[in-house]
């Protein structure tokens, strides 16, 4: 049973499913809701950063290919054919757009380019040996230099962009460096030099942070190695970070012109990359997804203020919603606790609802049909105690019988009848343990005594011929159980059993074991068995006599259907009947 301090009245429990009914629709509203904001912001980021990604790709393309194209007409220039021999004359410097530095190996171009180019040289001749004699490839690590010498020696490959990151440097490259091989105008796959282009990377830069970003997004413009040399916005990666964040995003294999989220280092971003064209180059895109996600949090905050407000007007008329609907029952209530009280003029009003009118009505009914059996108790008091005095006579019998019974054993005694003296011994028992001092529940051992007391009267009516085994242990004697349980089903094993044998003669066995917290009884008997029917019309209430249906019932009525009798029965092999009681 539940304790009363986890009752709630029914006001309580109205008003909170009333408060639920209204609250769940809100909830799945403001998560719907919720969901299709953050993901059509998702979608919509998403094309609008994917289309500046593209668009800032395009835009670096477009400066690399004018760089390219810038050094290519440079490169029928006749002066730049010609080569170191033309520049050694007196007035080269003077014909040409070109200055000649032969002492450093490199002609220096001064004309217009565009301010698409910072710088122009040109190295003659076997131009590698000249490079290599200048600062800038002396700049090179080993493994740019490696890099430089595979480009250099590869016929198909005619450009090369050169790049340094800040962490070589030490502060922001100011230069992207193209390096390309002169072709000769005479000579068909043979070059006559090489020219070095300094194109400023504030072109670059501009491009990069004119890109729409969040507040932590960053942009990485990466080199032919793999490495950062230009970056816009919240640039956290370092050198091996944006390598492992680059090789994630091309093993999602992301599509084309969009973005895609992926989880890196415990966050969550939407990333996105583009080639370069005309260079091995890549822009890479980082934009966390909390920058997206945070956009929603002012939707979010409204929706949770407004679901708030609703929530504070709606207590208030669920309470009054209760109220209204429960009146009728306080009413009915108040009714009820009146007639507890014993005033039977308490009259319920109607409330207007048919249900509840019924019930009010159907109420009102019993308590007018209540007052008038009240007027009725009182003649039928006397009839009752009457009926009480008969009882109790009824009660008186048995008593009178067994002390009759016990004066004619002692009668028997002094005439020296020493059958008789056994006989009405017997029986005296047999009453005094069946009388049990008026009690309902005896012990497993008093039934016990019961039936050897029953037992030892039939011996005396058929010679014996029937023999008692009883194999109870000591300690199932004291077990509680409901009186006269085993005499009843003894008799029943005399009489549909061993009287129909031909001798008359059997052994009838009780038997009680332990079985977790259940006492198992048995009694057996060596009869001639019954089939169902006979069985079935045993255990009827239709059956004579005291009878196997009256043990049945009582014991399911006290223990349960668990512990209802269970025959087994084969004709010609005996009956056993099983019953099961708490251990107690």
């Amino acid at each position: 049973m539940r304790r009363i301090s986890q009752k709630r009245t029914i006001r309580y429990q109205l008003t909170v499913i009333l408060l639920t009914m209204v609250m769940i629709p809100l909830c799945i509203l403001f998560f719907v809701n919720r969901y299709y904001i953050q993901t059509r912001l998702f979608n919509q980021t998403n094309d609008t950063y994917a289309t500046a990604l593209t668009q800032a790709g395009s835009y670096i393309s477009d400066k690399t290919t004018l760089a390219k194209n810038l050094v290519s007409m440079l490169f029928a220039d006749p002066h730049v054919q010609q080569g170191y021999d033309f520049f050694r004359s007196n007035d080269s410097n003077d014909e040409t757009a070109w200055l000649a530095d032969l002492s450093s190996g490199r002609v220096t171009y001064k004309g217009s380019l565009l301010n698409s180019l910072s710088r122009v040289y040109f190295y003659q001749g076997n131009a590698s040996l000249d490079f290599r004699s200048d600062k800038l490839y002396a700049s090179l690590d080993k493994p740019g230099r490696e890099l430089f010498e595979a480009w250099y020696a590869n016929p198909a490959k005619n450009y090369y962009f050169l790049t340094f990151t800040r962490e070589q440097l030490g502060y922001t490259p100011r230069y992207v460096y193209l390096l390309a091989k002169v072709p000769s105008a005479t000579r068909l796959g043979s070059t006559v030099g090489l020219m070095q282009a300094d194109i400023p990377t504030a072109a670059f830069q501009r491009i990069l942070d004119s890109v729409p970003s969040s507040a932590h997004s960053a942009l990485y413009l990466v080199s032919t190695e793999g490495e950062s040399f230009l970056a816009a916005g919240d640039a956290r990666f370092d050198s091996a970070a944006l390598r492992a964040f680059t090789a994630m995003l091309d093993a999602l294999g992301a599509p084309k012109n969009e973005l895609s989220r992926i989880s890196f280092d415990g966050g969550s971003y939407l990333a996105g990359k583009v080639s370069i064209a005309s260079t091995d180059w890549q822009i890479v895109m980082a934009v966390p997804a909390g920058d997206i996600t945070g956009i929603t949090r002012g939707a979010d905050q409204m929706l949770l203020v407004t679901m708030l407000i609703l929530l504070a007007l709606i207590l208030p008329t669920a309470a009054l919603v209760a109220h209204r609907i429960l009146k009728p029952i306080y009413n009915l209530k108040d009714g009820v606790e009146a007639v507890s009280r014993g005033d039977y003029t308490f009259n319920v009003p109607q409330c207007g609802t048919m249900e509840l009118d019924q019930v009010i009505d159907n109420f009102n009914f019993m308590r007018e049909q209540t007052q008038v059996m009240m007027g009725e108790q009182y003649r039928m008091g006397q009839d009752l105690k009457n009926k009480e005095l008969r009882v109790l006579q009824e009660q008186i019998n048995p008593h009178f019988l067994y002390n009759t019974i016990d004066l004619l054993h002692w009668e028997a005694r002094k005439a020296g009848s020493k059958e008789m003296e056994d006989i009405t011994h017997a029986l005296s028992q047999f009453y005094k343990l069946s009388l049990g001092h008026g009690e309902e529940i005896v012990t497993l051992g008093h039934e016990v005594d019961l039936v050897s007391a029953y037992m030892h009267i039939q011996n005396i009516r058929f010679m014996n011929r029937i023999q008692l085994e009883t194999d109870v242990p000591e300690e199932l004697r004291h077990v509680r159980i409901v009186k006269m349980v085993l005499q009843p089903l003894v008799e029943n094993s005399i009489q549909h059993g061993i009287r129909e044998k031909p001798d008359e003669s059997g052994i009838i066995k009780i038997r009680a074991r332990r079985s977790g917290n259940d006492v198992e009884i048995t009694v057996s008997d060596d009869g001639v068995g019954m089939d169902e029917e006979t069985i079935a019309r045993i255990i009827s209430s239709e059956h004579p006599g005291y009878g196997v249906f009256n043990v049945n019932d009582r014991l399911v009525l006290h223990y349960g259907s668990s512990a209802g009798l269970v025959f087994r029965s084969i004709p010609g092999d005996g009956t056993t009947v099983t019953l099961n009681i708490p251990y107690e």
